[in-house]
């Protein structure tokens, strides 16, 4: 842990936070590393009415600045705790990555299915990256849908002018829809979570109440 440059601190407390950061910097700094006083930023989740803005967290007296998102092991996390601006850096990176494979994607010599390898091991991966912790919406889901087509017709030469059913070319292609990725994401991380020892903090704690009272009966 002393050597990870990227290391998020989270409290209720501002007060505890800035204690814990304190901790942190003389912790990393007596065994010779630095905190970077200008990258290091802090956010402010408020999910109550109660809202103080004055609060200020600082690195050895430097105040830091205040944020409404950053971006965290490829993630972006916001202060309003809307998943819009990750949703569309995911879309972004995937098309990153289907750009730099054009070249595989798009050639016509290649065959489709051998693309649809490619498309799902590669960029399918990039969209969906974090996927199981969305909360995502039809909205979301319309979005993420619409990118995928004109990734898989492009790549598939194809135009709407052609009138070619999407059905057609993911079947051509050999890729399920996105969004029953989604969901398949979604269920494998709930079958994780649930596998979790019943004192574990990242297990529900309404699972763990319910299972209590069933136990007490």
């Amino acid at each position: 842990m002393l050597y990870a440059d990227d290391i998020v601190l989270i409290d209720k407390c501002a007060i505890q936070l800035q204690a814990t950061l304190e901790q942190w910097r003389q912790a990393l700094e007596n065994s010779g590393l630095h905190i970077s006083r200008s990258k290091t930023e802090f956010l402010r989740c408020s999910f109550s009415e109660q809202y103080t803005p004055n609060i200020s967290i600082s690195i050895d007296g430097q105040p830091l600045p205040c944020v409404n998102k950053f971006k965290y092991l490829g993630s972006v996390l916001t202060a309003d705790v809307n998943i819009d601006a990750d949703i569309t850096h995911r879309i972004n990176a995937a098309w990153l990555r289907w750009r730099t494979l054009s070249g595989i994607l798009c050639d016509s010599r290649m065959p489709i299915q051998l693309k649809g390898k490619v498309y799902k091991t590669a960029v399918r991966t990039a969209m969906l990256y974090g996927a199981e912790c969305w909360a995502a919406n039809k909205m979301h889901e319309k979005k993420m849908h619409m990118n995928e087509m004109k990734m898989l017709q492009w790549s598939a030469g194809v135009t709407r002018l052609d009138k070619v059913r999407n059905e057609y070319i993911r079947g051509s292609f050999k890729v399920a829809p996105i969004v029953d990725k989604m969901v398949e994401t979604h269920m494998n991380w709930y079958g994780h979570v649930m596998r979790r020892e019943e004192e574990h903090q990242g297990r529900p704690w309404q699972f763990q109440s319910k299972r209590n009272a069933g136990d007490a009966r």
